[in-house]
């Protein structure tokens, strides 16, 4: 319950929100903004195709795990709003879903990343980052650091016009350090 989470009673919260689905729009968008936020910085970014969509990647997963309204973007089912909340959120999905098509499509020019159908790539890419909000528990074993980390690397790695060694003997030895027996991936 949003108004037992902020401290508030209902009729205080609904005195700002006309309805539900104002609250959700409003979370969404809060969510939303810091994605927003590192497009116009990967924007502005100078690079290939593939380091761009890199950090949008890593911006949307890192979002997702760790922003308070993250797992809303990630999770919020558009169909349950009303025609016009809808046409919001999806005006948000779309741009960045645009952005990285984008840049898909400039790595694919640039020669970093291979001959896709960027559509669907964007989509897969948005498919996966989007689950991460739906398994992963922030009380849990898993560092948000860490999958934040893997997850940039294997999308990127699908996309790359050869396969990227790891940068340093330090990444390859994080991936690979000992985790105490009790580390399991706690699904919600």
């Amino acid at each position: 319950d949003l108004a037992k989470l902020l401290g508030i009673s209902k009729p205080a919260l609904y005195y700002y929100f006309p309805n539900k689905d104002e609250i959700l729009v409003s979370c969404y968008e809060q969510g939303i903004a810091v994605i927003e936020s590192a497009l116009d910085l990967s924007g502005k970014l100078k690079g290939t195709g593939l380091e761009r969509i890199r950090a949008l990647i890593a911006a949307y997963v890192e979002t997702v795990l760790t922003v308070d309204f993250g797992l809303l973007v990630a999770s919020l089912d558009d169909e349950d709003l009303n025609p016009q909340s809808r046409e919001k959120v999806r005006k948000l999905k779309r741009r960045i879903d645009s952005t990285a098509r984008k840049f898909l499509e400039e790595g694919m020019r640039d020669g970093s990343i291979r001959k896709c159908n960027s559509k669907l790539v964007a989509f897969a890419m948005a498919g996966a980052i989007n689950w991460t909000g739906i398994w992963y528990d922030r009380s849990g074993p898993l560092d948000a650091a860490d999958i934040v980390e893997t997850f940039t690397d294997y999308l990127i790695d699908g996309v790359a016009t050869r396969k990227r060694t790891r940068t340093s003997a330090a990444k390859t030895a994080s991936t690979k350090r000992k985790r105490p027996a009790s580390s399991k991936v706690t699904i919600r």
